[in-house]
């Protein structure tokens, strides 16, 4: 009798475990609402992964124009000429690259 009844408030236990309203799961109403400073957070986020990228880009270009420096062992005449060339080479190309990047983050925000 007393192995039913322990089954018996168990089995009743768990059912009421079971079967019971989510009391302190959060409404749906609750879960879309953005906090208030979600914005202001966002725009500060941007402006700092932007920053970041600017900031990397910069460094690419510094280490890219080291390892060319490296390879092509230029004389010192040679790299007065070279080196003007090749800026604005870069500056050139960087304008053309820029537009593809903001699409690209267009399309992924």
């Amino acid at each position: 009798m007393k192995f039913s009844n322990r089954t018996l408030l168990t089995t009743l236990f768990i059912l009421a475990a079971v079967m019971s309203p989510p009391s302190r799961a959060q409404t749906s109403a609750q879960k879309t609402a953005p906090p208030a400073n979600a914005a202001i957070k966002s725009d500060a986020e941007k402006k700092n992964i932007q920053a970041y990228v600017n900031l990397l880009r910069e460094n690419v270009r510094q280490d890219k124009a080291e390892i060319m420096g490296a390879v092509m062992a230029l004389s010192a005449a040679d790299a007065a000429k070279f080196w003007p060339i090749y800026s604005e080479y870069d500056a050139q190309l960087d304008e053309v690259e820029r537009p593809k990047s903001r699409k690209y983050q267009a399309i992924r925000s």
